[in-house]
């Protein structure tokens, strides 16, 4: 992968790279117009300060040193206080596009317009890829801006990307090896239900077709974050910057209802909090180990959240490993962002090499029963494939 590396449109970087900071300078101006006077965006401190103290914005959150936080989740929950929170939240994320992205990217491409990301394969504590120089794994995926960003990765002249990724792998990994009865039949029926709809129903005690969407927000952020040890507090923080008018006291209910709903994950994390707290460590499907006490309710998150997170890490690579030696002559693993691979090849072997990476990647390993499903998408830019 590093040696190929990614391909950059260089030229529509550089027109992108001119409207984005002419979008980030508008809408600074309209921050300090809508807060009556000028100040360093960039400064926490400053921003706190005009937000709280000179426009009366609420502050509900702290950092872990005392001061009121400006962070995106602080800020995304006192949205409609005041013009400036929206604007500041539209100026980060514009503005780090700029600066992470759109001009410190094609510094490091080649005379060909390539970059060569370095990938570390024991860069994550969990066994996952980290990646720098560039890190083309923190590229958003679901902004509108980070899209436009991805269509700047394109493929050679000639040839086309094939990008394919698992769907809902970590949750998938969960069912194994809670083995919940209701998990794995969602999973395994011969239709494949909607976990997010189906745990909203459960968890609201209604049918499935008059699930509303705020319910199945609720329903699908438990489902991601309940392996990473979600808290109704957590849960609290992060669905009111989606809109979702909740409370804690509700929180602290839907978390109950989800573990009722699916008592086998239930059973799973507590005998997990066992484990690791006899033996000082916990170990993935495969084998890998982590050594941690579990004397702290973080440690127990983290060894939770380790299994699920290296199981998926290492069925990755092992399927990265039969991918590579499976490619046609022409065709070449360019990159990896987790549960997504990128296949550069020759057009005329798009729909080969698309087969190719579904059937590998679709692989379980020994002794799975949930089976793994994978989407791929043959485009011309990376953008173009989500």
């Amino acid at each position: 992968m590093e040696a190929a590396g990614m391909k950059l449109d260089l030229e529509r970087m550089a027109e992108m790279r001119g409207v984005v900071q002419t979008e980030a300078e508008t809408i600074k101006a309209e921050i300090y117009e809508s807060a009556g006077c000028r100040f360093d965006l960039h400064s926490p401190q400053k921003v706190a300060a005009i937000l709280f103290d000179k426009l009366g914005v609420p502050s509900r959150k702290e950092t872990n040193s005392g001061q009121r936080s400006v962070d995106r989740e602080a800020l995304e929950d006192v949205r409609g206080h005041h013009p400036a929170v929206d604007g500041i939240l539209r100026y980060r994320e514009i503005d780090k596009l700029a600066s992470t992205f759109l001009t410190t990217l094609p510094k490091f491409a080649d005379e060909r317009g390539r970059i060569h990301p370095e990938f570390k394969p024991l860069g994550a504590t969990s066994g996952r890829f980290s990646c720098s120089n560039p890190n083309v794994q923190q590229i958003p995926a679901r902004s509108e801006l980070g899209k436009k960003l991805r269509q700047m990765f394109i493929a050679d002249e000639g040839n086309v990307l094939v990008v394919a990724d698992w769907s809902q792998m970590e949750l998938r990994i969960l069912a194994e090896y809670s083995k919940d009865s209701l998990l794995i039949e969602a999973y395994t029926a011969e239709r494949e239900t909607d976990l997010h709809t189906l745990t909203a129903a459960r968890m609201f005690g209604k049918a499935e077709a008059n699930v509303t969407k705020p319910e199945r927000s609720i329903a699908k952020m438990i489902n991601f974050g309940i392996a990473y040890g979600i808290t109704p507090v957590g849960l609290f923080n992060r669905l009111r910057p989606q809109g979702v008018d909740v409370t804690e006291a509700q929180c602290e209910r839907f978390v109950a209802d989800y573990f009722r709903t699916y008592p086998g994950v239930r059973k799973f994390l507590n005998q997990v909090e066992t484990r690791v707290r006899e033996r000082g460590y916990v170990k993935n499907w495969f084998g890998r180990r982590r050594r941690v006490s579990g004397q702290t309710a973080r440690e127990v998150r983290q060894a939770q959240n380790f299994i699920i997170q290296a199981t998926a890490a290492d069925m990755a690579k092992m399927a990265m490993v039969r991918l590579h030696a499976a490619l046609p002559e022409g065709a070449r693993l360019i990159a990896m962002v987790h549960d997504e691979f990128i296949v550069e090849c020759p057009s005329a072997q798009a729909e080969v090499v698309r087969d190719l990476m579904t059937e590998v990647m679709q692989a379980a390993p020994t002794g799975f029963t949930v089976p793994m499903v994978v989407e791929a998408k043959i485009a011309a830019n990376w953008g173009e494939a989500k």
